[in-house]
């Protein structure tokens, strides 16, 4: 409950970005837990000693097994602070194009142009190269392949696409689409 009376209040007057604020409400809330299993066992007069053998086992056994995830978090907080891409960007990865639509701490949600979403893990972004094509700048330069059936006039082919292109609302005037044949 205070991890999420915390989250509305660091967004407003620390002007921090919700993914933000959404992963430091999750911290609060680990350390908060944390803090209250501790105080828990103290209250009781449980000493904190006796698990730290079975803690020391247990860290070792979860550290190796846990290398991937641990990999991806620290990947996804490097994402949320460096912020490379944000939510609305145009990402191509590893031959998939599309817009992410969420940045989370282990992986990353990606839209994919033909209504599908994809998780990719964030140590993938980060260690592999992506081409943010919306980084700096939203307008961006599309090549549309088009096939037309044999013994179709090339000008009359050439004409409308070039009609089409203008009517498009998403198409800039300035410059121009252009046709190639």
């Amino acid at each position: 409950l205070v991890s999420r009376v915390v989250e509305p209040v660091i967004v407003k007057r620390m002007k921090i970005e919700p993914n933000q604020a959404n992963l430091i409400r999750r911290w609060l809330r680990a350390a908060m837990v944390l803090g209250l299993v501790l105080f828990s066992l103290v209250s009781v007069k449980i000493p904190l000693t006796v698990f730290a053998f079975a803690g020391g086992a247990l860290a070792i056994g979860l550290g190796f097994g846990m290398q991937t995830m641990l990999k991806n978090f620290v990947s996804g907080i490097i994402i949320l602070f460096e912020r490379p891409f944000r939510v609305g960007d145009v990402l191509d990865v590893g031959g998939q194009r599309g817009t992410v639509t969420g940045v989370g701490l282990r992986a990353s949600v990606l839209q994919l142009w033909d209504g599908t979403e994809t998780l990719i893990p964030n140590s993938t972004l980060l260690e592999n190269n992506l081409t943010n094509w919306t980084y700096s700048n939203r307008k961006v330069r599309f090549a549309v392949p088009v096939g037309v059936a044999y013994g179709s006039d090339p000008r009359r082919v050439m004409q409308v696409l070039s009609e089409v292109a203008e009517r498009h609302g998403l198409v800039e005037k300035d410059p121009k689409p252009q046709v190639f044949f």
